[in-house]
Parts: structure tokens; C-alpha cells; sequence
């Protein structure tokens, strides 16, 4: 990608213990969501997500702070324009990349939003560790790494998975993921919020330097709002949510201000 700078992969291969820093990492975090959110709000799913999917921009160009998404060779429309979901496959072939599908596409599923997303969480939890616990499997191994993925829904599995992360809220956004149907439109918003509420935690400011550039402040998007009602579902019978979940996410977020 000419255009391109380099790839969230090389970037992180260049940092000491091979991650970013926290605040690096909910940066990135936060845009390449952003970057799903869009493609998903055309009924596009990317099918691929992964750090060598993902590059900042030139510096001569004065966007070497923004994360742009590519490599859309496995993009599949999930959604017609009409927001009518496309029925699932009975099976579908295997589409990603081993370290970083999801548990849908592991099994032959059809991916949606959901499954995007499940992707991206793994690949900010290398981005805040440095590691996933199942790295030193192949491509070919697909089947190991689906079961340390199923272990790591498990109590100390899932402590081994969030090694070094900020566990209170990595783990309510796995949780959170984990309970999406497909035919649901992730609530965004709601992982935005938890993003920035560990930067605010960690006392991470808005203007800290990325760490490719640390000799000038961050100048990069600033996390958006949620554009989408939480809950709502593309098909033509929707299930709203009840004033039992909405008060359940209130309660949810309640609890994170005590963290």
C-alpha cells in the first residue's frame, strides 16, 4: 500500500516486549472499531482482522496518527440495503486468519458483525500484552487454537488470556462480545465507553503521544459516540431490548466507576 504507512504489526514488532503502550493500544483500539463500525453500518463484514490489516498513515501526509483498514479481499456483504440479514449457511468454508478468527469461523459458521469484533478483541489483547496464549501454534493447527480459544471462555484460561490487560474491563467487553447473536448490531458505544474509561483509570491523557511518534502529541480521532440504538437486530423480526437489559447496562456501567 503505497499510500500507506506501516502496518500495526510492524509498528508493534518495534516496541520493547513486543506491545504497545496502554494508551497506544486504546488508541488503536478505538479507531480500528471505528473502522469495522463503518464498514459494518454498509452491511460489509472484513472477514480478516488482523494488525497486518490495519496502517497508519504517511507522515508527510499529516495523518500518521489514523488507522486505515485494508486488504478487503475476504469482505462478504452480510446485510442487504434494506438492513435484511442474509440467512446463514448450514456450513461456510473457513475464512481469516488462524490466531485471530473467531470461534464462529473456527466451526464453519457464518460470520457477522459479531464475529469481526471477536477478531478485533483478540488483536487488542496482543496489542496490550504482546502475546495470545496461543502463538506458538501454526496456521495449520486451527483446531488447537480453537480449543485454547473455548478454554479461554474458562476461569483460568481466561486470567491466562488477560494477562497484563486491564481484566476488569477486557473482560466485560469479551463478555459482552460473547453474548452477541447474528443477527446483532454491536452497541459500539458501549465498547467505546469502556475504552475510555480505562484510558481515564489510567490517568492517560488525551493528547499522549503515540508510540511511533513521541516527539509530538496525539493528533488522531477522538473516540465517537455510539450511532446505533443498543440491542437493535438486521432481520425482519427484531428483538428489542427489555427495560430488564437496558438496566442491567446501566448497573454494568455503574459498577465500572467503581473499578
Amino acid at each position: 500500500m503505497a499510500s500507506l504507512g506501516p502496518s500495526l504489526h510492524v509498528l508493534r514488532s518495534f516496541q520493547p516486549g513486543n506491545h504497545f503502550s496502554l494508551g497506544t493500544a486504546l488508541r488503536f483500539a478505538q479507531q480500528s472499531l471505528e473502522a469495522l463500525q463503518d464498514m459494518h453500518s454498509i452491511g460489509f463484514l472484513h472477514r480478516d482482522v488482523k494488525p497486518s490489516n490495519f496502517g497508519v498513515g504517511r507522515p508527510e501526509t499529516n495523518d500518521f496518527h489514523i488507522v486505515y483498514i485494508f486488504d478487503f479481499g475476504l469482505a462478504r456483504q452480510f446485510a442487504t440495503r434494506d438492513k435484511d440479514c442474509r440467512i446463514p449457511r448450514k456450513t461456510a468454508p473457513f475464512r481469516g486468519t488462524p490466531r485471530y478468527a473467531s470461534l464462529n469461523s473456527h466451526k464453519r459458521r457464518d460470520q457477522s458483525p459479531k464475529d469481526d469484533i471477536e477478531s478485533w478483541f483478540y488483536m487488542i489483547v496482543e496489542w496490550t500484552a504482546g502475546v495470545l496464549p496461543w502463538r506458538q501454534f501454526k496456521n495449520q493447527d486451527r483446531d488447537k487454537i480453537l480449543l485454547m480459544k473455548e478454554q479461554s471462555r474458562e476461569s483460568g484460561g481466561l486470567d491466562l488470556l488477560l494477562e497484563g490487560c486491564p481484566q476488569p474491563h477486557y473482560r466485560m467487553i469479551l463478555e459482552y462480545i460473547d453474548n452477541l447473536q447474528y443477527t446483532s448490531i454491536p452497541d459500539y458505544g458501549y465498547i467505546y465507553f469502556l475504552l475510555k474509561h480505562i484510558a481515564k483509570k489510567n490517568r492517560i491523557s488525551p493528547s499522549e503521544p503515540l508510540d511511533h511518534d513521541p516527539e509530538h502529541p496525539y493528533a488522531g480521532t477522538e473516540t465517537p459516540p455510539s450511532c446505533l440504538p443498543p440491542g437493535v437486530l438486521i432481520s425482519t423480526t427484531q428483538k428489542k431490548q427489555t427495560k430488564e437489559d437496558l438496566d442491567k447496562k446501566d448497573i454494568d456501567k455503574k459498577k465500572i466507576y467503581e473499578l
